[in-house]
């Protein structure tokens, strides 16, 4: 991921998107479906393209293809701000309060 320009995640069918955490947490730009729960766990971290339109697809790499180095950065530290809200130590934490 690291080495990336962006991560396009194409999905239409995906219950969680651990994919994108992974991509994020590196500081890779995710551009990914706005399919089931993805526009959730990207929020504002990436770009989304419709589920099921190309031409939203190909518009949204484009886009990614576009920005400058400074937009490129602030996703970078928003997706890896992003990522570390999905940390497991911390849900597995908050889960066992629960079991208490």
């Amino acid at each position: 991921y690291r080495e990336a320009q962006f991560f396009v995640f194409p999905s239409k069918y995906e219950g969680f998107g651990l994919p994108l955490i992974e991509a994020m947490s590196q500081g890779t730009l995710v551009v990914s479906s706005d399919a089931a729960s993805l526009p959730e766990v990207v929020g504002d971290s990436g770009l989304l393209f419709e589920n099921d339109d190309l031409s939203s697809l190909k518009n949204v790499i484009k886009v990614a293809i576009g920005l400058n180095p400074d937009e490129k950065d602030t996703f970078a530290q928003k997706g890896k701000q992003t990522s570390q809200c999905f940390c497991w130590k911390d849900e597995a934490e908050k889960l066992s309060k629960l079991m208490e």
